[in-house]
């Protein structure tokens, strides 16, 4: 009631009395009373405007920020609008970092709007040197939109030559028109392009240079889900030691593995990948007469468990260049860090799944005032309980409680954790890729599913050759 009895005395005093004044003063005492008065806040605004008083009208935009929440569903829509003429405000009245400040938590609040990146965009561009780095991200963020675009390829070009990273013009620019070959969507942006369509030749990996934590979390896909992740490093050694073998099993001597700095270019190819993801090297087998491409093995040698990876014919008898192998080798290997070897373990949903379930019983069976727990052990919480030290046990309990709180199916969570550590690979592959070609699998038997055929596959591996992990990385490196 307070509320409006303040914007009736606004009004009075505006419509009868003429004193602006005063009734800038009820309004705005109106809106402490209750921020949501939408009458009381567009009547102030418009005060303020048709007396010129910017002071005064930004001063309202920040007090009505203060007021509400913007991580309330209700009030975001009215965050974002306050965001965005505060922005434009500052902009055009003050000074335009404040501005470009407040627009960049109005793109925040509206991520899913691509006229808000390229509003962003624009803006930054304008802006001079200094902010070409900001309107890089928001043409990433485009991309990772709708990654059938071609403007923002086009874009990206051109700001990266401005900053002078020439690898990545060059990379996106090749995209671009690769893409237009196969019928992408085409918007040039006026932006002049000049560079060459062709990418930079590969540079040779560095012998010291190796994949930190940092490059690697960046890496790794947003969609991936760390819950599982820390669940799967924790059971992924008890899996791989109950399906070990000896390696006649697998037709393999220990004594026949192939040194990394043995002259083959698979053998340098190898370790210096080995190297570059930062991985315990596995032992290495060739098998000249092996259709696959490369099959990993888990292996008992004397008491120990050892991983062993096996190089098929397409690898070792084909003539393939270092980079060439390198990328292949790479995207094989990145399954070997401690949170995704569960993916050469348990390589479908449903065996992922009960992976998660047992870690649920688990925990439920140890949470003594759950009544839900089964009588019954499953073969994977049984194999869990006898393989695990007490300390991974009580980790997968943790992890398992967590899991169960969340209530989520379990086989939809597998499905889509695999779907993103296969993305990760993906992006490992073609972090040492040499050139488009290679490393989005065109025409190549060991290409990922679908590269070769469907545009959408095309589409999705051009956006992660071009994101900025992958840059990053390759840079790292000394690919790029």
């Amino acid at each position: 009631h307070r509320a409006r009895y303040w914007h009736a005395a606004g009004v009075i005093h505006r419509d009868e009395l003429h004193d602006g004044e005063r009734a800038a003063a009820c309004f705005s005492a109106g809106l402490d009373a209750d921020p949501r008065l939408e009458r009381s806040a567009l009547a102030l605004e418009r005060l303020l405007v048709e007396a010129g008083a910017w002071a005064a009208l930004r001063e309202h935009y920040c007090r009505q920020l203060r007021r509400i929440d913007p991580l309330e569903p209700e009030t975001r829509p009215w965050a974002l609008a306050l965001w965005s003429k505060l922005g434009e405000l500052c902009i055009a009245r003050f000074d335009r970092e404040s501005g470009l400040t407040a627009l960049e938590v109005a793109a925040q609040l509206d991520g899913d709007n691509p006229l808000r990146h390229q509003q962003m965009t624009d803006l930054y561009v304008e802006a001079g040197p200094a902010y070409l780095d900001r309107a890089i991200a928001h043409q990433q963020a485009l991309l990772d939109m709708d990654g059938a675009q071609v403007r923002p390829y086009y874009t990206l070009a051109t700001l990266y030559r401005e900053t002078r990273q020439e690898p990545r013009a060059r990379t996106c620019l090749a995209v671009a028109r690769l893409l237009e070959d196969r019928g992408a969507r085409v918007s040039r942006p006026e932006l002049a392009v000049t560079a060459t369509a062709e990418e930079a030749p590969r540079g040779a990996l560095r012998p010291e240079a190796t994949l930190s934590p940092e490059l690697l979390a960046r890496l790794r896909h947003p969609r991936e889900d760390r819950l599982l992740s820390a669940l799967f490093a924790v059971v992924a050694p008890a899996l791989a030691a109950a399906q070990a073998r000896p390696h006649a099993a697998f037709a393999l001597r220990p004594e026949d593995a192939i040194s990394g700095a043995a002259p083959h270019p698979f053998a340098r190819a190898f370790a210096g990948v080995v190297k570059a993801l930062g991985i315990p090297a596995p032992q290495l087998h060739s098998r000249p007469d092996q259709h696959h491409t490369v099959l990993v093995a888990s292996c008992i040698d004397r008491g120990e468990l050892v991983t062993a990876v096996v190089l098929g014919k397409p690898l070792v008898n084909e003539g393939r260049t270092v980079g060439e192998l390198e990328r292949v080798l790479a995207q094989q290997l990145a399954y070997q860090y401690p949170e995704r070897r569960i993916r050469l373990l348990a390589p479908n949903p449903a065996q992922l799944a009960k992976v998660i379930d047992a870690a649920i019983a688990m925990a439920t069976r140890f949470d003594r005032a759950a009544a839900t727990a089964s009588p019954r052990r499953s073969q994977t919480e049984e194999l869990l309980e006898a393989r695990l030290s007490p300390t991974a046990r009580d980790q997968v309990i943790e992890l398992g409680e967590r899991c169960r709180r969340r209530g989520s199916d379990t086989l939809e969570d597998a499905a889509a954790w695999l779907r993103a550590s296969d993305l990760f690979a993906l992006r490992i592959g073609l972090v040492f890729a040499t050139d488009l070609a290679s490393g989005l699998g065109f025409g190549e038997d060991d290409a990922p599913p679908g590269a070769a055929t469907g545009c959408g596959e095309i589409f999705a591996l051009c956006r992660e050759r071009t994101c900025e992990a992958v840059f990053a990385a390759r840079e790292h490196l000394g690919i790029d």
